[in-house]
């Protein structure tokens, strides 16, 4: 008797778990092809609080019908970070936007990673954490230019001369790209020339003249200015004059020398 009502348990059992499977797949199935909880969202790809760029990451959607929604931003292990908007009235069939400024709810910058945005609609009963990652990055674009054609061996390269000389562009890509002339034996270094360049350039090139005219003697370094995707600005040289290049990377023009500035710099102090 007892090892039949155990039998009986057991179909009981896996009958219901049967049946529970079935009415998972089925809800998941009615789900797929449900109308979908946001639509078109748009969001900012990178940003910088402290760039030149956009300052905080943008969000917009819409959906079908009015709704209360929240917003807020988690971290890349779910983690909740700040609340954007709380019970906000969103109306049926309107873009709507919303902003994060990269900090906390304690009002702290967050550390440089990729967050996403978790939306909950009150009415509809759902909650969802958007794919699209934001790319917080707060550090400098790092432009580097590598080396200068023709090669000229140990000792300067004086300018003008038959031909100008071609720097190789590296490091960071940006979305914004200028060629910079520094000059390096002024007690502050100083742009003496300032030249617009395409994002994808990846050659920056002198003829040794300023404004049209010799550049006086002295000594000079070819560099070059950027904002990378998410706003950030750097230079090379880097305004730590004392990093600026290693001997022999070929990146100085018209009497070079590999010597460095005597004080460090900084793009705006320096600009001419």
């Amino acid at each position: 008797m007892a090892e039949a009502k155990v039998k009986r348990a057991s179909v009981v059992a896996f009958a219901v778990l049967i049946a529970a499977t079935l009415l998972g797949l089925v809800i998941a199935q009615r789900l797929r092809h449900s109308d979908p909880v946001v639509i078109g969202v748009r969001r900012t790809a990178a940003f910088s609080p402290i760039g030149t760029g956009p300052r905080s990451a943008a969000l917009s959607f819409w959906i079908r019908r009015f709704d209360r929604v929240d917003v807020a931003v988690v971290d890349s292990r779910g983690d909740f970070v700040d609340t954007i908007a709380a019970a906000k009235p969103v109306p049926g069939r309107t873009r709507v936007r919303f902003y994060w400024d990269g900090r906390d709810d304690s009002g702290r910058l967050v550390p440089d990673g990729r967050y996403r945005f978790r939306l909950g609609l009150a009415r509809q009963g759902r909650s969802l954490v958007l794919p699209q990652a934001v790319r917080l990055d707060t550090q400098p674009a790092r432009p580097v230019v590598r080396r200068l054609t023709p090669a000229h061996g140990i000792g300067p390269v004086l300018l003008p001369g038959p031909a100008s000389v071609t720097g190789l562009v590296g490091g960071t890509k940006g979305r914004s790209l200028e060629s910079i002339v520094v000059r390096t034996d002024l007690a502050t270094p100083k742009i003496v020339q300032r030249s617009a360049m395409a994002a994808s350039d990846r050659r920056v090139e002198w003829n040794g003249l300023v404004a049209g005219r010799t550049a006086p003697d002295g000594v000079y370094m070819l560099g070059v200015a950027q904002t990378d995707s998410a706003g950030n600005r750097g230079t090379y040289p880097a305004a730590n004059c004392c990093g600026w290049a290693k001997r022999g990377h070929g990146s100085w023009a018209r009497r070079l020398s590999s010597a460095c500035a005597s004080r460090a710099w900084s793009e705006d102090q320096c600009s001419s």
